[in-house]
């Protein structure tokens, strides 16, 4: 599968950085799944769990 580059971060650090096959995030505006290929994106989050396979 095809992996790409994934950093979540806040405003102190870095939370996560790697190569990954999709991330589950909770946004803002809805539920989002990224898949490698995906434009990219920034985005507000909202509370929530984060799902990186």
């Amino acid at each position: 599968m095809a992996t790409f580059k994934f950093e979540l971060v806040s405003p102190e650090r870095i939370l996560f950085s790697g190569d990954v096959v999709s991330v589950i995030i909770p946004a803002s505006e809805g539920e989002m799944t990224v898949l490698a290929g995906h434009a990219p994106l920034v985005a507000t989050l909202k509370a929530g769990i984060v799902f990186v396979q």
